[in-house]
């Protein structure tokens, strides 16, 4: 069963991205984990994160649709997780396959804002809409992950339907995806080279382009460690491969 379920993650972080290029959606995974009227199981479960991107490949009909995850730093040690499954959102974390916040706020809508991206959450953000208009005025924006009759399927909560729909970047995030961008923490890992237990593997497995900056600051600074970021220069251009995705 064991060998079964470290199959199951392992296929999960395949379909695990903080490149702006390949994401297709963002979810705040602390929030994922807990639905447990997705499978009737544990208090908290990250194959759960599965089965939200299963439903997202299966209705926007492509087979490797992939997810930014925005995690809060406590579910790193959260309890009602196995120690197994802590160890491998560390991993995921060092590898800067998801984003790892001491407070996770409104970065999930942040994200979503400046790449176009829909949110998959039951949450209604009622409080920022007025920030975030395409809440309330875009269909498929936001997808609330419910149990189906044939599994887990996206629900709009605004407009109804279940295709979740891309809108227009921010322009102003627009212009500052087309820099890298540096943070001084030399061990971060979306901005910096990396770091923890499984930084030595990380040249292996991370092979997407950086994450967005925050930019509630006025300028870029790291969503992780609050500090600005350096221009780096040009982001070389993605070309795609022959199955379509970026390379």
């Amino acid at each position: 069963m064991r060998f079964e379920v470290s199959k199951v993650l392992d296929a999960i972080e395949q379909r695990l991205t903080t490149d702006p290029a390949l994401a297709r959606a963002v979810v705040d995974l602390a929030e994922v984990v807990r639905y447990a009227d997705l499978d009737g199981g544990r208090p908290a479960s990250l194959l759960r994160l599965g089965l939200v991107v299963d439903a997202l490949a299966t209705q926007l009909a492509e087979d490797n649709a992939a997810v930014y995850a925005v995690v809060h730093r406590g579910l790193l040690s959260d309890a009602d997780l196995t120690s197994n499954e802590r160890m491998v959102v560390r991993r995921w974390a060092d590898d800067g396959l998801v984003e790892v916040l001491p407070t996770v706020g409104d970065r999930v809508l942040e994200v979503a804002d400046l790449l176009g991206l829909p949110v998959l959450s039951r949450l209604r953000f009622e409080g920022v809409r007025e920030r975030y208009g395409w809440l309330a005025g875009q269909a498929g924006r936001l997808m609330a992950p419910v149990p189906g009759k044939t599994g887990v399927t996206l629900v709009a909560q605004v407009g109804g339907g279940q295709v979740p729909s891309i809108g227009s970047p921010d322009p102003v995030g627009a212009k500052v995806l087309v820099r890298l961008w540096r943070c001084p923490e030399s061990n971060c890992a979306n901005f910096g080279g990396g770091g923890g237990a499984f930084a030595d593997l990380a040249p292996q497995r991370r092979t997407g382009g950086q994450p967005p900056p925050t930019l509630h600051t006025g300028s870029p600074t790291c969503p992780r460690h609050g500090t600005p970021l350096t221009d780096a220069g040009a982001r070389p251009p993605r070309r795609r491969s022959r199955s379509g995705s970026a390379a």
